[in-house]
């Protein structure tokens, strides 16, 4: 419901806008629209500065990591400087007293050491030597027995060859003499043969004489 206002002289009642004018009502109109312009150009520019703080907050904030960062290793870096000079100082005193303890011992010790090598490199010279002359014993003797490996590969053979030989002779004679014998039988059947006609002859010559005489 519209707001109504009431004269102060007559106590008639009317309608706000009823009292004003046109005039008026632009006025009001264009100040309302200036406030609004006003309004959002004003929250438009704190949104802008806003939003631009909060980028450097945000550029801040990084740069601060980076140099957190930078810092955090400038530190490690010194404190592996310093641990590893702190390392070499420690094992130069280390190696100082062990000069200082160990001094005349360790070069006896060191001559010892190398007359024990020494010693053993001699030993290891005669060892080979002694492997050298045994390597060359046993090829030797591996010729030898190769030697009479072969020597014996070739007696067989001859032997083998021989006992060829032989048997083809002993083939041979036994082939004569069969063939010997076989001419004698032969001549003795051929004998008898002839006997046998012989014979047979001088019974028919007999036969005929016999018959001429009959006659």
């Amino acid at each position: 419901m519209a707001a109504d206002i009431k004269c102060p002289n007559c106590g008639h009642e009317f309608a706000i806008s009823d009292a004003l004018s046109e005039d008026v009502k632009k006025e009001l109109r264009d100040k309302m629209k200036d406030f609004v312009k006003k309004k959002e150009e004003e929250f438009s520019k704190k949104e802008d500065e806003f939003l631009q703080k909060e980028k450097d907050l945000q550029k801040a904030l990084l740069q601060k990591e980076k140099d957190w960062e930078k810092e955090a290793q400038l530190r490690e870096q010194a404190a592996a400087r310093q641990f590893e000079e702190e390392k070499q100082k420690l094992q130069l005193h280390i190696e100082q007293e062990l000069r200082k303890n160990i001094g005349a011992d360790f070069e006896h010790k060191l001559r010892l050491l190398e007359q024990n090598n020494k010693d053993n490199e001699e030993k290891l010279r005669a060892a080979r030597d002694r492997e050298v002359n045994f390597l060359k014993q046993e090829q030797e003797l591996k010729d030898k027995e190769a030697e009479l490996e072969l020597t014996l590969q070739r007696r067989i053979i001859e032997e083998k060859t021989k006992l060829s030989e032989d048997l083809r002779k002993l083939e041979e004679q036994r082939f004569a003499t069969r063939e010997a014998d076989y001419q004698l039988r032969l001549k003795e059947m051929e004998k008898k043969l002839d006997d046998q006609t012989k014979l047979a002859d001088e019974m028919k010559r007999k036969a005929e004489q016999g018959s001429m005489q009959l006659q």
